[in-house]
């Protein structure tokens, strides 16, 4: 094919595009808000997964659904339960969420012990070893019988998040002896999840800032100065400034705060609970930091018990307290940059069939093909189109052609893509271009 031109050795290069997108979260009096702005017709503070659906839902038509008809393979659209599917008859259309959304999720997960551990009764302290026996090995003789299984299944009900984190923490001790899972295994624990969908292959380190605010002061902020996932608090008139109130987990997205100690004398209703008939106040610390839905971020222990449950009636947001998370994500995208030149006295061949002057019409009958060959008329008249500023004249025939497109294709002439121009290049004999095609793997 002579229309084809081989790409030369440095012609194509293959390299990895790493992007570190800002992200804020902005929390106040039960609204969260993404980068500082509204998203339209989802949550607050949420990201669309694929940007469906933008500016519909708000008008309520034309909006994208994904759908499935049923037909005994049991597979169902996102959105659509079980029950919904077994309620299905075979053949009717399974209609599934308009949108997928992901945000940031907080627990405020209290202190309770352990009741495996050699020490019942009071959180681990740091450096202290650390040992989970199997459910086969003995209590402690402090826990009577009949609770047993009430305080088993009390405590890993409402520390299966911390527990689960447990290999994660200890393996990044070699960073910060902070990660230990001692201290955390029956301390309170504030944890912050990030969805991967944000920050990618990982949060950035040292890019996490988290701001705490009181009236709209800001009276403490917490970041990782030193890059190995210890948040320190350095704020200037914060009575925890230069300490650590918590750590970071950069590969899974998690934000671990434990400093209970006071920020400054500062009172709102963290907890949502309510005493003496009015919420009950609490002062300011890095325990609550987030805590801007009503009785919604609580780490309910599930227990079966009724006795266990703690109280914990809705007492309203938050009214004197905001606050602000920032971090960058990493991502890292494969790419292949080809540069497709076109050389001075080549690609100025046209297959649009105006290119071929009027006065030429029969050309295409009088051109023949075989088994082997396909030849067309010498010597057919081309169109032409050459441009000058004077009225009256004709400039003198010039061979030349607009490319509007570059095709690409594999060793054995198969078309793989087609890279269009958006404004059609005008193409002279005498010139000779580079295109640039970069394409996202």
């Amino acid at each position: 094919m002579p229309y084809l031109h081989k790409f030369g050795p440095n012609d194509v290069l293959k390299n990895r595009l790493t992007t570190k997108p800002q992200f804020t979260f902005s929390m106040y009096s039960g609204s969260a808000y993404l980068n500082e702005s509204r998203n339209d017709g989802i949550s607050t503070g949420s990201v669309n997964l694929f940007e469906i659906n933008p500016g519909r839902l708000s008008q309520s038509f034309n909006v994208i659904y994904p759908f499935r008809v049923k037909n005994g393979d049991y597979l169902r659209p996102m959105g659509v339960s079980k029950v919904e599917y077994t309620e299905t008859e075979l053949g009717e259309q399974m209609i599934g969420s308009a949108i997928l959304t992901s945000s940031i999720e907080r627990y405020y997960i209290p202190a309770l012990a352990n009741p495996y551990d050699p020490v019942h009764g009071g959180p681990p302290i740091w450096g202290s070893s650390f040992y989970t026996p199997t459910r086969a090995e003995s209590l402690p003789v402090n826990i009577p019988a009949n609770q047993e299984d009430h305080i088993v299944e009390n405590y890993f009900r409402r520390r299966k998040k911390i527990i689960a984190l447990r290999n994660t923490l200890n393996d990044n001790k070699i960073l910060s002896p902070t990660f230990d899972y001692a201290y955390y295994s029956g301390s309170t624990v504030n944890l912050l999840s990030i969805p991967s969908i944000l920050f990618g292959s990982g949060i950035d380190p040292g890019s996490v800032s988290l701001k705490f605010y009181y009236s709209g002061s800001l009276i403490d902020e917490a970041k990782d100065m030193r890059r190995n996932g210890q948040l320190i608090s350095v704020g200037s008139g914060s009575n925890t400034s230069g300490s650590v109130v918590g750590s970071v987990l950069y590969n899974q997205g998690f934000i671990l705060l434990t400093s209970s100690y006071a920020i400054a004398p500062s009172y709102d209703n963290y907890l949502f609970t309510i005493e003496d008939g009015g919420p009950e106040q609490f002062k300011a610390s890095w325990l609550y930091f987030g805590a801007y839905i009503s009785g919604s971020n609580w780490e309910d222990d599930g227990c079966s018990s009724a006795a266990s449950q703690p109280s914990y009636p809705p007492g309203g947001f938050p009214s004197a307290s905001s606050y602000a998370l920032a971090f960058r994500g990493t991502t890292t995208t494969p790419m292949m940059t080809m540069f497709a030149t076109a050389q001075a006295q080549d690609a100025t061949n046209s297959q649009n069939p105006t290119w071929i002057s009027s006065s030429e019409g029969g050309w295409t009958a009088s051109s023949s093909f075989g088994s082997g060959s396909y030849q067309e008329r010498r010597y057919a008249k081309i169109t032409n189109f050459s441009q000058n500023q004077y009225a009256d004249y004709d400039s003198p025939f010039e061979k030349q052609a607009f490319i509007e497109s570059i095709g690409i294709y594999d060793k054995d002439k198969n078309l793989l893509g087609v890279a269009k121009l958006a404004t059609p290049v005008l193409k002279k004999q005498k010139d000779q271009f580079t295109f640039k095609i970069t394409l996202d793997m």
